[in-house]
């Protein structure tokens, strides 16, 4: 019966994490084509990290479990997001916040979609690579007549690509989707 009670205070203690939120998040981020790393591990850390968090936290510390997405330009890591005990939000199954998107502080409380019209208002788009030679893009203001407009530019071939008439957000969308074959300059 003692073990029965000691299973059954171990269940209670591990909370299942809602990852609805987390979810979402992820499948908008795959279908745009973000960059990023999905982490989910158990409430097992290894002793290096145990041993921190216990000469850190005091004896009462418990290893926890962690769900995180972090997005990437390039190699550098620019914000992610986390669901973990202690995280705002997380027993509401919210997410936590931190990096480029979110400013100088961490943010609580966010659903997936809060976090969605994060990257839109601040037109965080993938790039897609040269649909002729496959190069890296880089978008760059340039001048045209008296105007600043957006333009992409293949740093392999050199083709560039601009729209007078479109906002950054809408060049980088018909860069991703269309034949750009009449739209490129050398």
């Amino acid at each position: 019966m003692s073990d029965k009670l000691i299973k059954m205070t171990k269940i209670e203690q591990k909370p299942s994490r809602d990852l609805t939120e987390m979810n979402k998040l992820e499948a908008y981020l795959k279908e745009k084509g973000f960059k990023y790393e999905r982490t989910d591990s158990d409430n097992t850390m290894d002793m290096t990290t145990t041993g921190w968090m216990m000469a850190n936290l005091g004896p009462d510390f418990e290893p926890f479990d962690l769900h995180q997405i972090v997005v990437y330009d390039g190699a550098v890591r620019i914000w992610d997001v986390i669901c973990h005990r202690g995280s705002y939000g997380c027993d509401q199954g919210l997410l936590e916040g931190m990096g480029t998107l979110f400013g100088p502080d961490v943010e609580g409380w966010l659903t997936a979609e809060d976090v969605i019209k994060k990257i839109e208002e601040n037109q965080i788009v993938v790039i897609k690579p040269c649909a002729k030679c496959g190069g890296t893009p880089v978008l760059y203001d340039t001048k045209y007549g008296d105007k600043t407009v957006p333009a992409i530019k293949c740093q392999r071939c050199g083709r560039v690509f601009r729209q007078t008439f479109w906002d950054r957000g809408r060049l980088i969308e018909a860069w991703n989707t269309r034949d750009r074959k009449e739209e490129v300059e050398k």
